[in-house]
């Protein structure tokens, strides 16, 4: 499940304002078939875990609820994460200014960040306030945009930071 989680956080970050949308298509799209290849073998891990937790019960090892909560919440955010990397999504990001560019992509990465701590585990004291900040950034740069440029993209991106948000 670690390597599933890592997976959609790099699938998150695509694209950046730094990165060519041409070399940026193959890498998502190599993503998005790992991670539905990822996810079927940790629903696969989530139930032998189930069985071997009942079995023997360890007190310092996470609960399989708590597994199958992160797993059907990075689920939630595959569904929206791979949607943006469709032709429609790229050709919309190509037609963002390059202030709401930058918003998108700090808010992306900072979910990310916080998909990648949930893969490790840790309780952690950070709380998520870098994902707070971003979304903070985002929803400023996207309501100075025109109506007509709020678009799918932008309905996509608030739903995956209202799922990442759940991640904290």
């Amino acid at each position: 499940m670690q390597q599933t989680l890592r997976n959609l956080a790099r699938l998150l970050v695509i694209p950046s304002p730094q990165t060519a949308v041409e070399s940026a298509k193959p890498e998502a799209e190599a993503l998005i078939n790992e991670l539905s290849k990822g996810f079927d073998q940790a629903r696969q891990q989530a139930e032998l875990a189930n069985f071997e937790l009942d079995e023997s019960p360890a007190r310092d090892q996470i609960s399989t609820r708590d597994i199958e909560t992160i797993l059907a919440l990075a689920e939630d955010i595959f569904v929206p994460a791979s949607s943006l990397a469709s032709d429609g999504e790229w050709n919309e990001w190509l037609d963002l200014p390059s202030e709401a560019q930058l918003a998108e992509s700090q808010l992306r990465n900072a979910a990310a960040k916080r998909i990648k701590r949930a893969a490790t585990i840790a309780a952690s004291k950070d709380r998520g306030d870098d994902f707070a900040i971003a979304l903070d950034r985002w929803n400023q740069a996207v309501a100075h945009l025109p109506a007509s440029e709020k678009n799918r993209r932008t309905a996509l991106l608030s739903q995956i930071a209202a799922e990442v948000e759940q991640v904290g």
